[in-house]
Parts: structure tokens; C-alpha cells; sequence
């Protein structure tokens, strides 16, 4: 654990001295490692950066492997040309949807909650390549599929193993999921969580009726990858679980999306 600080300390500390002009400044990453850091021989390292969307809300990101991923969820009103993203919170109109729509938790409007969980986005959005700030865009299913292998690979299940998918623990984050019995879950021993610096929160849903449920519980993140008619794919973490599922949902549900950057 040591050897591993070492070096990401002297990677981010170089990533700052060689950042040009683009504005975009390494930051120091909200997340702490957690035990099962994988084990590649501390090889492994999580340099910080960040991008900001068009509304001026400021992500914190991370490389792992070959790919960056924003480390929060997003929150912008608009689209990265400037045009109003529907914000919904009507629940029949909601669910009458074939158009981008977004929404906040229970209609909440609470800026400290927003900030930390994000706001739900329809699939009509989220496959809009506007949605995105320019360099970044929502991941295909593929991709979040290199981002689990690559964990996998590393020794991020939470057994240290290098086969079958337990890595929930190593993209969940420390904090506001529920507590389970269950060994090498999610919510078994919090302090254990996040060693991927994924920092995957319990944001909740907005399900096909346009209720709103599990909090705390469960969160789905969106791929912009469809399926069979009206169905797109996401990728889903429970907090009694040790592996990440993928889903096929209604394209008018409301669920969180992360950005990952252009190659």
C-alpha cells in the first residue's frame, strides 16, 4: 500500500507540472482507496483531472486503465450547444416521453443535494451526443465493459481474484450506501469500498411508472447503447450485491450518467 501511494502521489504530482493550456488542472481526487487496491504490484495509478460542463458544474475525473471517467454524476440543464434540457416532474407526462427529458430525485431542488447525486436523465437524452461537453461523451455499453474487465484483470474483485465480475465494492463509494450482510458486497464494510476511485453514489431511480425509489439502496447508469424496441442498456449496483449487472430498462426512465473521455 506503501509503494502504491508513492507512486500515485508522484503521478498526480507530475500530471500538475506538465498540464498545458487547456484548463484543465489536475485536482486532488474526493475519493480514498480503499484495501482490496488490487494487485498488479502497485502498477496501478489514478491521476486526477476534471471538466466542466456548460452550466459551469466542475467534474472530478479519473484515468484507469486507458480510460477517464468523470468520478461524479452529471447534473447539467442543457445541452453543450446551449439548448434547454426539458426538465420534467410531472409523472404522467414524464412516462409519455419519446423526447430528451431530466429530472431531480422526488423533484427535489435542494443545490447540496444536487451536487452530490446529480440529476436522472431519460435515454432520449443520453443518447444525444449534445449532452456531453465537448472531448467527452456517455459511455457505450462496450465501454463500460472494458472499464469492469480492466478491474477485474487488476485484482479489484473484493476477494483480490482475477476472474468473475466482484468488483461492486471496487467502484461503490464509501459513504450513504445501506449496510448488508453480505460478504464482499457493497454495503459490507463501507471503508472498504472505492479503491477504483470510481466513487459510485446510491443516486436512486426514476423506474417506468415515474415513481422514484432506492436511495441509498441501488442506482442505474445509463449506457448510450439501445436495445429491443423502446429498451436501452445500463449498468446497475445494489448494495447487497458483489458483482456489476447489466440491465435492459425503458427508454423514458430516469437514471444517472457518467462521462468518459473522447480517446
Amino acid at each position: 500500500m506503501l509503494r502504491k501511494g508513492v507512486i500515485f502521489f508522484a503521478c498526480v504530482s507530475l500530471l500538475f507540472l506538465t498540464v498545458s493550456c487547456n484548463n484543465e488542472d489536475p485536482v486532488s481526487s474526493d475519493s480514498n482507496p480503499g484495501d482490496n487496491g488490487g494487485d498488479n504490484g502497485g502498477d496501478d495509478t489514478f491521476d486526477s483531472t476534471h471538466v466542466t460542463d456548460i452550466d459551469g458544474n466542475v467534474y472530478n475525473a479519473v484515468r484507469i486503465g486507458n480510460q477517464v471517467w468523470t468520478t461524479e454524476d452529471l447534473r447539467t440543464t442543457r445541452f453543450n450547444d446551449g439548448s434547454a434540457i426539458p426538465y420534467v416532474t410531472d409523472q404522467t407526462e414524464w412516462i409519455t416521453l419519446t423526447t430528451p427529458a431530466f429530472c431531480y430525485y422526488k423533484n427535489s431542488e435542494d443545490t447540496d443535494t444536487i451536487q452530490k447525486y446529480g440529476a436522472l436523465y431519460n435515454w432520449y437524452a443520453v443518447s444525444n451526443a449534445l449532452l456531453a461537453p465537448e472531448g467527452w461523451h456517455v459511455p457505450s455499453i462496450a465501454e463500460w465493459d472494458t472499464l469492469f474487465q480492466y478491474l477485474i484483470a487488476h485484482g479489484y474483485n473484493w476477494d483480490g481474484t482475477q476472474d468473475g465480475n466482484k468488483i461492486a465494492k471496487a467502484i461503490a463509494a464509501q459513504s450513504v450506501w445501506r449496510s448488508s450482510e453480505v460478504p464482499g458486497s457493497i454495503g459490507n464494510d463501507l471503508s472498504r469500498n472505492n479503491s477504483s476511485h470510481f466513487n459510485a453514489l446510491p443516486s436512486g431511480c426514476r423506474f417506468q411508472s415515474g415513481v422514484f425509489g432506492f436511495r441509498g439502496v441501488e442506482n442505474h447508469w445509463w449506457s448510450t447503447t439501445g436495445t429491443y424496441a423502446n429498451h436501452a442498456f445500463s449498468i446497475y449496483l445494489l448494495n447487497e450485491r458483489v458483482s456489476v449487472a447489466t440491465h435492459a430498462h425503458y427508454r423514458h426512465e430516469g437514471f444517472s450518467v457518467r462521462l468518459i473521455k473522447d480517446n
